[in-house]
């Protein structure tokens, strides 16, 4: 019995092991990487708007911001390109995988609206 066969019994060629030379780092279905895993899009979150809970501080660091998604609510992380205040509306315009999100500053163009016609 080989070392890896009581929980992998089908070893296929390329495999990563420790001690495997990089050429050969190639993971069945997923193809060649070097030591990282694709991290999957959350398409769910993108063109949501949330609140930040708290504020990002530009290319600096991340906040956090709470999204209303799939019948409830839940936090990401949220990376903006200027640093954006706690409490501030937000839209969500791309995800980066592993429950961080870009965001930027929104104003709902229909309380615009919605103030004229008063």
């Amino acid at each position: 019995m080989t070392r890896a066969s009581w929980y992998l019994p089908q070893m296929t060629q390329g495999a990563v092991w420790p001690g495997t030379p990089v050429r050969d780092r190639v993971i069945p279905g997923l193809g060649w990487h070097e030591g990282w895993l694709p991290v999957a899009r959350d398409e769910a979150s993108i063109g949501r708007v949330g609140v930040l809970i708290i504020g990002t501080r530009g290319l600096v660091g991340p906040g956090e911001v709470l999204i209303k998604i799939r019948g409830g609510s839940e936090t990401f992380i949220a990376w903006s390109d200027k640093p954006l205040p706690k409490g501030a509306t937000v839209l969500v315009i791309e995800s980066r995988g592993a429950r961080a999100v870009d965001v930027m500053e929104w104003a709902d163009p229909l309380d615009a609206v919605g103030d004229d016609a008063c």
